[in-house]
């Protein structure tokens, strides 16, 4: 009896896990996203060409996450279901955007 509740529970509780690590993914994102805004608009002046905010997303994620970007803005520890996370900076207008290889583009974000 045990065993059939566990056969039919089984693809129930996976699905479950897996929206449970989507929605970890995209709250990271977004929560990124506003560390990332606040610092932005509390200090234009010092965040206002790519590489400073480079490295603000660097900072933000080692001292939120405690988890250090590659040289490309990207890591595959952030993901619980084990994807590759990638932040972008626009160039010109210093917008962020993150995509995570397994959940897609969570969040585009833009600032001011």
């Amino acid at each position: 009896m045990l065993l059939i509740a566990g056969l039919f529970l089984r693809p129930w509780y996976q699905r479950y896990v897996a929206a449970d690590y989507a929605e970890t993914c995209n709250k990271l994102n977004y929560s990124t996203f506003y560390f990332y805004c606040g610092a932005r608009n509390g200090d234009p002046e010092k965040y206002n060409d790519p590489e400073a905010c480079r490295q603000l997303i660097r900072e933000i994620i080692l001292s939120n996450y405690h988890e250090e970007l590659d040289e490309e803005l990207s890591t595959d520890r952030l993901c619980r279901s084990g994807g590759r996370t990638t932040f972008t900076i626009d160039p010109e207008t210093l917008h962020l955007n993150m995509v995570c290889d397994i959940h897609g583009d969570q969040f585009d974000g833009y600032t001011n």
